[in-house]
Order: structure tokens, then C-alpha cells, then sequence
């Protein structure tokens, strides 16, 4: 029987299979201690589980499959981002392959009729595709809609005070912690983990050591470090950049650090202008822009000149606007020419993201360690008056179901305060901790 391989993850994921008897198909006894969480990325269906296998447990990933031979014509056995594959769950089981995972043949081991398992797994997609973004939605109306409003810009707060909490437990320096946000904005949610070491790996105070370059020197130099130690340049092609990049970064004193694996970054599913490397030479163009005078000190600058809002954020956004010049305006990879002209690495979208995420928080909790509330006010209230400038469809679907299609987010601040009422509180299931869960448990009345 041909089973879609998404209703075979349903039966993992759900394990409806009798787990006291389970075995792999070589006989020996196996435990799921943790199904692991869904893989949307490039790699195994799912990472992070758990199990014993002969009383001896492994932590990894669990590929799905109907038959065993999927494996090898798919040629996972060659790919990196298989190595960690600690089970390969298929349905059948037709062929013995040297070298590769234990296997769990699911049709021997399912716990009540295939065809009622099917149909449950049918249901089971039908209920993730139109799942709802917060998980009272029906229940929604009987809640006052003012209650609502001022419970998004509480939580829109709280969520800008976690910010500050998180940058400054990096670092003691300030321009530390807004390098370490950026680093962090530019991955994306697919690539934060690369990003994060690298950051890591090289510090800004290490690398303030360029600063009395020119612009060009500065970019150069740094593109050699950030992109030999990401890992992310082969050793061919053999183009007069790379070599150039090669040589450069031999002669500085970061040539003996350990690199990253290319493996650990993600280019799938990604569209070309959000490729990490494109990520890298913007990160690059940034802090050559920067590594003089630092983030915070032009940034306490612009807040310092009791500018009209608008104006105020423009400028903040100035700093992490960065162009593509040279060898990233013809290319998204290296020796892959492309089709079209680059022209932005970093436009006004992300660079509003990384003042709302990064550089707002840090000026706020460099002004709170000053004891300087009057200034303190002022970030807030630039983080306040921060127009609508991400384009999340989270946000979207959660404002739609809180308050209808009438209303919509106009505000980067309540976008914010909706994303936190998602994923802080209706992920977690935080009901209780909730004002809107409240109001709905006490039978709808508003509270304060």
C-alpha cells in the first residue's frame, strides 16, 4: 500500500503504534523516550528525539520513508545533514542497507487497523493545515475588544523588556550585544544557529582591530573572516576573489580558529536574497560602516536630538542599510553567477527589524544601567511610535481572529505584542497567565 509519507509522520508523531513490543528489523527492543519536533528545513523529518535501542539511548534525528530503499535513492547516505539520523521509520521494509540507521517497519508495529490509522492521520492533516492561530479563537467574541487591545500592548512590553534582558545577559559592552542582535536578525529564523557562533567566535572588540582601515579594506578583510570561517567557501572555484579572500584572511590573527561546518547552514527553501551568504557580505558591509565609532554612540546621538519620530527611526534604520557592491552584486553563491543584479543586501525592512529587536533594547538598557529614566522614555517611545514595517503573516492571522478583518495591526509595536501573545502564551498554552484566557474562563467579563 502506497501511504503519502505526511500521514506517515502522523503516525510517528502520534505514535499510534503498540510501544511495549516495539522492535527494529533486526529484533532488538526499542524505546521512544521523545518523538522529536517537525523538521520544516532541509534534513531529517524530525530532529531532537529520543529513544533506547537495546537499552542503549541515542539522540538525533528520525527519518521518514515508505520504503527502506528511499533512503539510498534519495542518497541521504551521502548527504551531511543525514549524519545525525538515529532511526529511519519507513512503512516497508524491502532492502538491507550496510552502514545505515536502524529501521522501525511501522506496518508491523501499528496499534488497530490500518485503514481507521489512515483516517485518523487524514484527520490529524486536516486539523494542522487549518489550525488556528490562537487555540480560543471560537471563544473570542465574548471578550471585550478594549481588554484586548490593551492586553497586546501590555504583552508588547513585556516582550521588549525580554529583548533587553536577553542582549544584556551576552555582554557587558553595549555594541556587543546590538553586533550579537544583528548577527542573530540577519539569519533569519533558518540560519540564527551558524549566525550565533560565528558571532561568538568573533567578537566586535576583536575585530575593532580593522577600524583604522578605509571602508574598503575594512569590507574586504572582513568578508575574508566571516566567510572562510562560516565555512561556506570551497576551495574551488578558483575566481580572483575567493583566492583574494583566501590570502587575506591567512595574514590575520583569526586564521587559526575553528571553522563551521558548510552542513550547518541552510539554503533550502530559502529564496536567493535570503541566502546566508549574501547574509554574510551584509554583515560585513554593516560593520565596516560601524567598527570606528560603534552602534550605540551614533544611535544615543539620533535619540539625543529630539528629532521628530519618523526622522529619528529613518536615521537608526541608516545603520544597518547596507548595498551590494563587487562579487555579491553578480552572485547569491559562490561560482554561481546570478541571473540578475543584486542591489540591496540589508533594505529598510530588516533594518527596521534589527532596531525594533536589537538596537532599541540595548539603548533602553544602556540608559537604565545610566539611571537615566528621561531617556528610557524616550526609546519607548520610539518603539511606540514605530510604524507597521514587517510583513508577518503570524501577526496577521492572529490580529484577524482576535479582532477581525475590521482591524488591522498599524503599529510594529502591537505587531510585536501579537506575536508574543502567540508564541509566549498560546504555544505554552499559558491560558491561565492569559488576560484574554481570564476573561474567557470567567465567563467572558472584562478585567483589568
Amino acid at each position: 500500500m502506497n501511504i503519502p509519507e505526511k500521514y506517515l509522520r502522523h503516525i510517528w508523531k502520534n505514535l499510534y503504534l503498540n510501544l511495549a513490543s516495539l522492535r527494529t528489523v533486526d529484533a532488538k527492543p526499542l524505546q521512544i523516550l521523545s518523538v522529536g519536533t517537525l523538521n520544516r528545513n532541509e534534513g531529517a523529518d524530525f530532529r531532537d528525539a529520543k529513544i533506547l535501542i537495546d537499552g542503549e539511548e541515542r539522540v538525533g534525528s528520525v527519518e521518514i520513508h515508505g520504503k527502506t530503499s528511499d533512503w539510498k535513492r534519495h542518497r541521504h547516505e551521502s548527504n551531511p545533514h543525514y549524519a545525525n539520523v538515529i532511526l529511519h521509520v519507513v512503512f516497508e521494509h524491502d532492502a538491507h542497507l550496510p552502514d545505515a540507521p536502524p529501521v522501525l517497519e511501522l506496518s508491523k508495529h501499528l496499534n488497530g487497523d490500518l485503514h481507521k490509522i489512515i483516517a485518523q492521520c487524514i484527520r490529524d492533516e486536516s486539523a494542522l493545515v487549518h489550525r488556528t492561530a490562537l487555540h480560543c479563537a471560537p471563544l473570542l467574541s465574548k471578550v471585550d475588544d478594549a481588554m484586548k487591545f490593551k492586553w497586546v500592548e501590555t504583552l508588547s512590553k513585556e516582550r521588549f523588556l525580554r529583548k533587553v534582558q536577553q542582549l544584556n545577559s551576552l555582554s557587558e559592552n553595549s555594541d556587543e550585544q546590538v553586533y550579537r542582535g544583528l548577527c542573530r536578525a540577519l539569519g533569519y529564523s533558518q540560519n540564527v544557529a551558524p549566525m550565533e557562533k560565528l558571532a561568538a567566535l568573533l567578537p566586535f572588540e576583536r575585530l575593532k582591530i580593522f577600524s583604522g582601515l578605509s571602508f574598503a579594506e575594512r569590507r574586504q578583510k572582513l568578508e575574508a573572516i566571516f566567510f572562510s570561517l562560516s565555512g561556506l567557501m570551497p576551495e574551488t572555484p578558483d575566481e580572483p576573489y575567493c583566492d583574494q579572500l583566501r590570502s587575506d584572511f591567512a595574514q590575520t590573527e583569526f586564521a587559526s580558529l575553528p571553522k563551521l561546518a558548510a552542513s550547518e547552514w541552510v539554503f533550502f527553501r530559502l529564496r536567493p536574497a535570503n541566502f546566508p551568504t549574501l547574509r554574510l557580505a551584509a554583515l560585513s558591509e554593516i560593520l565596516s560602516k560601524n567598527l570606528e565609532r560603534g552602534f550605540i554612540a551614533p544611535a544615543k546621538e539620533i535619540v539625543e536630538m529630539s528629532l521628530p519620530a519618523k526622522r529619528a527611526l529613518a536615521l537608526l534604520e541608516s545603520l544597518f542599510i547596507a548595498d551590494a557592491s563587487g562579487y555579491w552584486q553578480r552572485h547569491y553563491r559562490f561560482g554561481a553567477p546570478a541571473k540578475t543584479l543584486v542591489k540591496s543586501l540589508v533594505g529598510k525592512t530588516r533594518a527596521a527589524e534589527i532596531v525594533l529587536n536589537a538596537l532599541l533594547p540595548v539603548l533602553y538598557g544602556d540608559y537604565t544601567k545610566r539611571n537615566d529614566a528621561l531617556r528610557q522614555n524616550e526609546v519607548l517611545e520610539l518603539y511606540a511610535a514605530y510604524p507597521k514595517g514587517l510583513t508577518s503573516d503570524l501577526s496577521n492571522s492572529v490580529m484577524d481572529e482576535l479582532l477581525g478583518d475590521a482591524y488591522q495591526a498599524k503599529s510594529a509595536m502591537i505587531e510585536q505584542g501579537l506575536i508574543e501573545l502567540r508564541k509566549s502564551y498560546c504555544e505554552r498554552f499559558r491560558c491561565l497567565e492569559c488576560a484574554i484566557g481570564k476573561a474567557i474562563f470567567a465567563g467572558g467579563q472584562s478585567i483589568s
